[in-house]
């Protein structure tokens, strides 16, 4: 028997779903639910992308890339007040955006709203988190400074060959030039990629909401600018690659992986964070959940009138001509399952009962269900209060107090199965409650008809306007409601509250059983709620809120800099060869003098491996072998080596073979190592020896 609130049957889900919405009850009581923060992360999401746009144009008109002068011309823009606001707004825009989508995907998880037809949006959302980080990360790097060094140490210890040539060159304004200018040039278009993302990852919903509310747009504007003016970004020290870092301070959300490669090394720390991201992106598949859908169209009653269609916020729902018997409609309803997410605003719409829920027929949840257990009720003398509610609000404790659901079906009904049916006793009044999958289920005849069985207060509790986990529930059941006045009546009872809270059911039911007096609800139209702007006390505790939210994302970290291990200073040597060829001529066989044969073509091609090793005051620190590039081995020869060393002067000697025979010194003579620094001993081929850079 399947179950009728699967909501609910994921109780670990459940369990972390109802501490987050912990932190939405205590924003709600703060603010109310029109001004939640929590509810609009994906679109703050979007309008801090659009801060970082704007304020990385501006950075990018001033910006001068190069080794020699990137770091100058970032503090040049920092020496101005108005360009040090905008690169601070830049960075902690860049680092709220990656706090803010996380968060998102966070509440999305922990409201199962990752499988299903939503698996597009999942995958496309880490998308977006994996490309704002690697653009986080590059735009570091284009500071030139202590951390872009950092980030430079783990590139080129990683990489080596041809890639640590590029920044152990003894010219490196020049050799770095064209790196400057490739990843400026992708630090800026790939947010393109983004953009492209944002599209896919609202692509199959049909109101796909893109710009935030007024007041999270003014709010969040001040609170940025308030945090750039009481942290303004600075740099660290300018990047010197003849100095070992020690301690930085660095940008958590985005460089903490650092400390992480130190420690763990590159292939563990990265095989790791892959593997993660790899679970992370087949959640829709490892952890699929199960609804109350598809939706299924009951040909016979289908009028063809598209309001189905229309309502539906996931574009589940196509007219298509009509081809059956029943020529008198014109088109009927088509639903695509795979895009259906079981939420019933369809059945909710259809006032000509033309389409059901799989796991929730209308027969089962109204007519063997509501209706006899409200004719139970006046039966028995009793004046119930029915309340409409949701499956999400049910399985996270939000009607705990008011009694038991039915055990069985009503005798006579057509059909077996329990109905969604909660029946008990609150504050000395009879309740009746009805569990839908979601509140925009719920049609407005099924209201009509408890107020003419006798019913004396409906109530619609559901999920705030922004907190739908089907988006539009709350919308399109006020919006129904507005459009059929006679059903807006003083003992129409409207709640809109964080799933979970108990407390203003419980309220509005004591004040029911308390006294007489009714209001009518007041059901503002959507549009009217984005334009609403709160108070000045709830709009000072809101600045106050993003202040602290963009200041977290803020808080740099020191980290300790031990990319060099425990050396106290280090050697390195740079190989640069174009390699000897391997003949077939045999060790000592030489060609006749005026031979213009190439001796590589004599012989099994390739090129020997170059080898190195050092000694200091005598003794042999290092043996390395260096292989030729390309298939055949028959490239240049391209290598780094680090070498830690105590600070102290030291004899060196360095030996080089490169014909597999001989071995030569190519350079001797002392050397003094200090504390925290590098020296650097590039091979230069023409004058065959090992030179200081």
């Amino acid at each position: 028997m399947p179950s009728l609130n699967p909501y609910a049957d994921r109780k670990t889900l459940r369990r972390l779903e109802s501490a987050w919405t912990r932190l939405e009850i205590l924003a709600n009581r703060l603010w109310t639910a029109d001004f939640n923060p929590f509810y609009h992360l994906g679109t703050l999401a979007i309008y801090l992308l659009i801060v970082i746009t704007i304020t990385g144009l501006y950075l990018t008109v001033l910006y001068r890339p190069g080794a020699e002068v990137a770091y100058a011309s970032v503090e040049r823009i920092s020496s101005g007040w108005f360009g040090s606001l905008m690169r601070t707004v830049h960075r902690y825009a860049s680092d709220a955006f990656l706090l803010v989508v996380v968060l998102h995907a966070l509440k999305t998880f922990l409201s199962d709203r990752f499988w299903g037809s939503r698996w597009l949006a999942w995958l496309s959302g880490w998308g977006m988190v994996l490309t704002a980080w690697f653009l986080g990360t590059m735009g570091y790097w284009l500071v030139w400074d202590e951390r872009a060094q950092w980030l430079t140490e783990h590139l080129i210890r990683s990489a080596r060959g041809p890639v640590a040539l590029t920044f152990l060159n003894a010219d490196i304004a020049s050799s770095t030039f064209v790196a400057f200018v490739i990843v400026l040039f992708v630090h800026i278009f790939l947010p393109l990629a983004l953009l492209g993302l944002i599209i896919v990852h609202n692509l199959r919903l049909a109101r796909p909401r893109i710009w935030s509310p007024r007041w999270v747009a003014v709010l969040s504007t001040i609170a940025l600018i308030a945090v750039s003016v009481i942290v303004p970004a600075v740099s660290a020290a300018p990047a010197d690659l003849g100095r070992l870092l020690v301690d930085v301070e660095l940008d958590g959300w985005y460089l903490g992986f650092m400390p992480v490669l130190d420690r763990l090394g590159a292939l563990p720390a990265w095989g790791s964070a892959f593997a993660l991201f790899g679970v992370a992106m087949a959640m829709p598949w490892l952890a699929r959940g199960q609804d109350a859908g598809p939706a299924t169209i009951q040909d016979a009653n289908c009028s063809g009138c598209a309001l189905c269609a229309v309502e539906c916020p996931y574009r589940a729902i196509e007219m298509h001509y009509r081809s059956d018997d029943h020529a008198r409609f014109r088109s009927i309803a088509v639903i695509n399952a795979d895009l259906c997410t079981g939420c019933g605003l369809c059945v909710g719409t259809c006032a000509t009962l033309g389409v059901e829920l799989d796991g929730l027929p209308t027969d089962l949840v109204y007519a063997n269900g509501l209706i006899p257990a409200v004719r139970a009720e006046l039966d028995a003398g009793t004046a119930p209060v029915v309340v409409f509610t949701c499956h999400r609000q049910s399985a996270l404790g939000g009607l705990d107090r008011i009694g038991e659901a039915l055990s069985t079906g009503f005798p006579g009904g057509a059909v077996d199965q329990a109905p969604p049916v909660r029946t008990g006793e609150r504050a000395g009044r009879r309740v009746v409650t009805l569990e839908v999958a979601c509140l925009g289920m719920v049609d407005v005849d099924w209201v009509k008809e408890m107020y003419n069985l006798g019913v004396k207060d409906v109530v619609l509790l559901g999920c705030p306007f922004d907190d739908c986990i089907y988006r539009e529930g709350p919308v399109w059941s006020s919006l129904r409601l507005s459009r059929r006045k006679s059903l807006v009546r003083p003992n129409l009872h409207w709640l809109e509250t964080a799933p979970g809270n108990r407390t203003p059911l419980d309220n509005l039911l004591d004040r029911l059983a308390a006294t007489n007096e009714r209001t009518k609800p007041d059901l503002p139209h959507p549009k009217e709620r984005q334009r609403r702007m709160p108070k000045f006390s709830w709009g000072a505790g809101l600045v106050l809120f993003f202040t602290a939210l963009f200041g977290l994302s803020a808080l740099p970290v020191v980290f300790p800099a031990s990319v060099a291990g425990a050396a106290e200073a280090e050697l390195r040597i740079v190989v640069e060869h174009k390699g000897v060829a391997i003949t077939a001529l045999g060790p000592g066989v030489e060609l006749p003098e005026g031979a213009v044969v190439d001796p590589a073509q004599l012989g099994a091609g390739g090129n020997f491996p170059v080898e190195v090793e050092v000694y200091l005051d005598g003794e042999r620190v290092l043996a390395e072998t260096f292989k030729a590039r390309g298939l055949r081995q028959d490239g240049g020869i391209a290598g780094f080596v680090p070498v830690p060393v105590a600070p102290g002067e030291y004899q060196l000697e360095i030996r080089i073979r490169d014909d597999g025979e001989t071995w030569r010194t190519v350079f001797s003579g002392a050397v003094v190592f200090e504390e925290a620094r590098v020296e650097t001993f590039v091979y230069d081929q023409q004058l065959d020896e090992f030179t200081p850079r």
